[in-house]
């Protein structure tokens, strides 16, 4: 073989690398992406749920603060209210 023909084959060699090498370095980094985007959808729903039912809670507390209630729908509304304060500090806590 002629020196050009070594060349060429250095080069073919030289390219298959730097593709493969390419090619793990894209994986690796889809397979990144692909985690952060859901990590970030689940903050996102989870802070949506949040500010529902801390919107809720302080809604049902105005109200039954400042609106004359008989005696069972007052119960309602504390009982509501009781359960969406459990469930706001239920999603605050740590999972650990």
């Amino acid at each position: 073989m002629e020196t050009k023909d070594w060349l060429s084959l250095v080069a073919i060699l030289a390219t298959l690398v730097v593709a493969v090498v390419n090619l793990m370095y894209s994986l690796a980094n889809t397979r990144r992406s692909a985690y952060v985007n859901t990590v970030t959808a689940s903050r996102m729903k989870w802070i949506d749920s949040l500010r529902d039912k801390v919107s809720r809670f302080i809604g049902l507390t105005y109200h039954w603060a400042i609106t004359p209630l008989d005696e069972t729908e007052s119960r309602r509304l504390i009982q509501e209210c009781d359960i969406l304060r459990v469930q706001i500090t239920l999603h605050l806590k740590s999972k650990r």
